[in-house]
């Protein structure tokens, strides 16, 4: 289980983006957050997981093991690697690469620096999927995708938490509706405005 109880939070120095929330994400279900842009999505998943501080609350997280995507920035692309490297620091085995349909093998030479976003998104999901960890953290996994990565994005996730009940989902997305593909997975909203 995740709860957070009271939470508020914000950049440091500003006003709280959010004041008192609460948050419940129980094994076997996926959580969907939702907002328009600057409403402190990313800054709740970063604050869920202490990378930011919260102004007051308490955070719990039950689950053994955490994977974090967080939304991929420019910065990212300086990285003096190929995608093969990149994925070589989750898992040394390149087979188990290509069995999740997300990347093609000759991509694997593929520079970070010369690779498009899509390719970089589609390495940075890879590398997510392999990792262990019963509470996944997804923000923004869609951006740069195309139609048929989104989907095979969508079937792992919903296959990860139907093959292991005790695992949990939080997912910001701005522009899809996880009840549709998630299947009989428990899908809950939050919905965050301004504080």
């Amino acid at each position: 289980m995740l709860r957070a109880e009271g939470l508020t939070y914000g950049p440091p120095g500003l006003p709280p983006l959010h004041r008192g929330l609460t948050v419940l994400l129980n094994p076997g279900e996926l959580l969907h957050v939702v907002g328009a842009n600057g409403t402190g999505k990313s800054m709740l998943a970063r604050t869920l997981l202490g990378i930011s501080a919260a102004t007051e609350g308490r955070v719990t997280i039950d689950f053994p093991g955490t994977r974090y995507l967080p939304q991929m920035q420019n910065r990212a692309a300086h990285l003096p690697y190929t995608l093969g490297d990149v994925l070589r620091f989750e898992a040394p085995n390149a087979a188990s690469w290509c069995g999740l349909g997300l990347l093609r093998s000759e991509q694997f030479s593929l520079a970070w620096n010369k690779a498009s976003g899509g390719e970089r998104q589609r390495t940075l999901l890879t590398r997510f999927f392999l990792q262990q960890g019963d509470l996944l953290i997804l923000d923004e996994p869609f951006n740069h995708l195309d139609v048929e990565s989104r989907d095979i994005v969508r079937r792992l996730l919903s296959e990860t938490l139907r093959m292991n009940p005790h695992s949990g989902a939080l997912l910001i997305s701005h522009d899809d509706e996880p009840r549709n593909w998630m299947g009989p997975v428990p899908v809950r909203t939050l919905s965050l405005g301004g504080a």
